[in-house]
């Protein structure tokens, strides 16, 4: 059986739509400039509690544009309803200022947990049933390598 472990990101990075779903796992690709979950704010108008996200409208659109390409992959299948582990690789999009010869780490913003709860909420209801049911999850974040596409490679997988 293989498991997320075994698989394998194609090194070329020209090479980015390998996507696969079975009953059991997802693998997709999703390009563009994954944007984090927002930090809610709260505030008190009359006697009326008002919360509102900071990045409200680019966060609304990366959610969207990770569902809609998760339901292209998943199909009809039926969102999984037990354990899962999801695993969330970030290519951000590369500075203009960045060297070109090489490609330094990803140590700024956006922090890598907001940008995973946004995919979890993507895929909620389409690959899972609950984001609670993520019970195994990792990930990195990095810049994009020169000429790579950014945007989120994402693997879940049903834990029996």
């Amino acid at each position: 059986m293989t498991t997320l472990e075994n698989l394998v990101v194609h090194p070329d990075p020209v090479v980015v739509n390998i996507d696969y779903a079975d009953d059991d796992r997802l693998v997709l690709f999703v390009p563009g400039k994954p944007e984090p979950k927002g930090s809610a704010k709260a505030f008190v108008r009359g006697n009326r509690a008002i919360v509102v996200a900071d990045n409200k409208e680019t966060q609304r659109d990366w959610t969207a544009f990770v569902r809609d390409a998760a339901r292209q992959v998943w199909g009809s299948r039926t969102p999984i309803d037990g354990p899962v582990r999801v695993v969330v690789d970030f290519v951000q999009p590369r500075r203009a200022s960045a060297p070109k010869r090489s490609t330094p780490a990803h140590t700024r913003k956006p922090d890598g947990d907001k940008l995973t709860r946004c995919v979890w909420d993507a895929l909620t209801h389409v690959v899972f049933v609950d984001d609670a049911q993520v019970v195994a999850w990792g990930g990195s974040k990095r810049e994009a390598e020169i000429g790579e596409v950014p945007g989120a490679r994402i693997k879940v997988e049903r834990l029996r």
